[in-house]
């Protein structure tokens, strides 16, 4: 069973048990089958965050944060990176939008997209400037998604790295053009007395 916290500001935190990739994968399943969302964010693309959003959440926005390729990191085996490179691209098919950490991030999954003629899907950009994070405008549009009440999901990682901080920055400016937005952080790391203090 993960351990559920309320937090303020309306964050909730939920953590699954110590486990194999394998069980991770069914308990976050089992997770996304019992409860509803507008928005789910996967942090960090991984065979671990390789869940799909049950079937008939049709109207859920299922978006996958990307703040690496790890197919190009040279210095893992070529099993690993073959293995990394299949889910880059079965990640354009899966869900509905990309949230790309970097320029290059960006550039790259729009160029596979057309390539794979994959229209309508939504890609975002984060860059830190000076230090600060940025909110795009594309992030503020989210809000045509919602309906009376705006839920959504985090998975992943609590560390500053992983955008985690990004995402309760714009809860913060979300909160400001309406009340009823809230998040739900499903994880746990080095950044989670921050994360939860925020």
């Amino acid at each position: 069973h993960g351990l559920a916290a309320k937090l303020d500001n309306g964050v909730e935190s939920v953590f699954f048990p110590v486990c194999g990739m394998l069980a991770e994968r069914r308990w976050k399943r089992k997770f996304l089958d019992g409860r509803s969302f507008d928005v789910i964010i996967y942090n960090s693309l991984c065979w671990r965050n390789a869940v799909r959003k049950p079937s008939r959440a049709m109207k859920t926005l299922a978006l996958m944060e990307h703040c690496e390729l790890e197919s190009s990191f040279k210095h893992t085996s070529l099993l690993r990176r073959t293995m990394q490179g299949i889910l880059e691209w079965w990640v354009l098919w899966a869900f509905e939008g990309h949230i790309c950490s970097s320029r290059y991030l960006f550039s790259l999954f729009k160029r596979r997209m057309f390539f794979c003629g994959i229209q309508r899907k939504i890609v975002l950009s984060l860059y830190v400037v000076d230090d600060e994070l940025c909110v795009p405008s594309e992030i503020l549009a989210l809000k045509r998604y919602a309906t009376s009440h705006f839920e959504s999901l985090h998975i992943g990682s609590l560390a500053k790295g992983y955008g985690c901080m990004f995402m309760i920055q714009g809860l913060r400016e979300l909160l400001a053009l309406r009340a009823d937005w809230s998040m739900c952080f499903v994880g746990g790391g080095p950044d989670y007395a921050e994360v939860t203090s925020a």
